[in-house]
């Protein structure tokens, strides 16, 4: 099994050219999946940023700007760190996606 955190913390070391907020989106979306039960994890960007709870277990949001949290959502899909499909809908036209790391 690979050990997330540490593939991702090498990873950011390799990238000089990641922002900090996709750094933490990253670190955040491991630790979320970790607590919540693991990958893949079905989340809104709403869920992103305010929280959500699964599993009988709450994880705290990653809070920020909706703008931010999908620029760091499209770097780690563009460099193949996350993949990302459509997941439920949810309200007003939207789906939730589906997010699975891989390091």
């Amino acid at each position: 099994m690979i050990d997330q955190p540490r593939a991702f913390c090498k990873m950011v070391a390799r990238n000089p050219g990641i922002s900090n907020a996709t750094a933490r989106f990253g670190a955040w979306l491991i630790g979320a999946a970790d607590i919540a039960g693991g990958f893949p994890l079905e989340l809104t960007t709403h869920q992103i940023r305010e929280g959500f709870s699964r599993n009988g277990v709450d994880v705290k949001g990653l809070g920020g700007r909706y703008e931010t949290i999908n620029a760091s959502i499209s770097w780690l899909e563009s460099h193949g760190y996350l993949k990302v499909t459509e997941g439920r809908k949810v309200s007003f036209g939207f789906n939730a996606r589906s997010f699975t790391m891989s390091l």
